[in-house]
């Protein structure tokens, strides 16, 4: 594959592991309100729906299904992040 080719593929796989860095950090955050778990929840929507829209060569399916899984994993981190704010405000805490 030309080089050209290569960065282009690379560079929109990293453009999207930033996005998802950004939501990752978000959850990190104490106490979110439930507009922010649902905007994150859009976000994270809408980095998956990009890369599930785009098609890459063979060679570069490994790095798409592992930023497949990492988007899975921020998900259920703004699962867990939700219910245990949920737990804590039933909890009076």
């Amino acid at each position: 594959m030309p080089p050209l080719y290569r960065w282009r593929i690379r560079s929109k796989i990293y453009r999207w592991y930033k996005e998802l860095q950004e939501v990752d950090d978000a959850v990190h955050k104490q106490q979110l309100s439930i507009a922010q778990f649902v905007q994150l929840n859009r976000e994270l929507q809408q980095i998956e729906n990009e890369v599930n829209k785009v098609k890459t060569p063979l060679s570069y399916a490994d790095q798409v299904y592992n930023l497949m899984l990492h988007i899975d994993l921020v998900r259920k981190k703004l699962a867990l992040s939700k219910s245990a704010s949920i737990s804590t405000k039933s909890r009076g805490g």
